[in-house]
């Protein structure tokens, strides 16, 4: 998992406010203190930066503790992605969603993986005008058995 150099994660704080927590994820250092050097440029103050093990899933979040959960443009990176998956449905609440785009990997390939998850519903999908990819935005709710 990865929040990169911030590119979603600066703008999820401001959209957050004060009283929203960003937890950005990485498997690099790096991108984390970059996270945190723009986080503080911008005198942002609810970016809580985690470093994941690279070869855990693990948020190390409690459950149904996330609104929204972002997987922005890294899915393609991620081996596991049904164990991805399952971590994310645990963490996020009930009434959360999660959105996904899946920028190198596709929005074809991503519902066939959902779909066979179990985990997760189609909630909606959305396309830039005139941008052409085989990725569009989409989101999802928890699957309610």
């Amino acid at each position: 998992m990865s929040c990169g150099p911030g590119i979603f994660t600066i703008p999820a704080a401001e959209i957050a406010g004060v009283k929203g927590i960003i937890h950005a994820f990485d498997v690099r250092s790096q991108p984390l203190e970059r996270v945190r050097g723009k986080a503080e440029n911008a005198g942002l103050t609810n970016i809580r930066t985690i470093l994941a093990e690279n070869s855990s899933l693990s948020t190390g979040l409690q459950d149904e503790s996330a609104d929204v959960i972002l997987v922005f443009d890294m899915l393609h990176t991620v081996t596991d992605k049904e164990g991805l998956f399952r971590e994310l449905q645990r963490v996020l609440k009930k009434n959360g969603f999660l959105s996904v785009f899946p920028m190198h990997l596709g929005t074809v390939r991503l519902l066939e993986i959902i779909e066979q998850s179990h985990l997760f519903c189609l909630r909606d999908r959305f396309s830039l005008p005139g941008y052409r990819s085989p990725s569009e935005v989409v989101n999802f709710i928890k699957y309610q058995r």
